[in-house]
């Protein structure tokens, strides 16, 4: 089988270095990224709808390096650069 790669950096405002790319799979159609400055979401409902958010509240503006998705407490969780683990209570934006 061909994967093929798509660019979908164009429909993004966030112009921040990438660290880690991680999807909710099943659950939903969200891409969540870790950055330097914080982890961001996408959710695509339609082919046109390709806006970066900043994903959840009280996250510090600091690099993430890792995030991992627990699918059956649906949480997502976050190891950051200096400011310890990080953890999301819901998959959402």
């Amino acid at each position: 089988m061909d994967l093929i790669w798509t660019n979908i950096t164009r429909f993004t405002n966030v112009r921040k270095v990438l660290n880690q790319v991680t999807g909710t799979g099943s659950f939903e159609e969200i891409i969540y990224v870790a950055t330097n400055v914080g982890v961001y979401g996408l959710i695509r409902e339609t082919e046109n709808s390709k806006k970066w958010v900043k994903v959840g509240k009280l996250f510090p503006n600091v690099t993430v390096y890792d995030l991992d998705i627990n699918y059956t407490s649906l949480k997502l969780y976050a190891s950051t650069h200096g400011r310890g683990f990080w953890e999301l209570m819901q998959l959402i934006l």
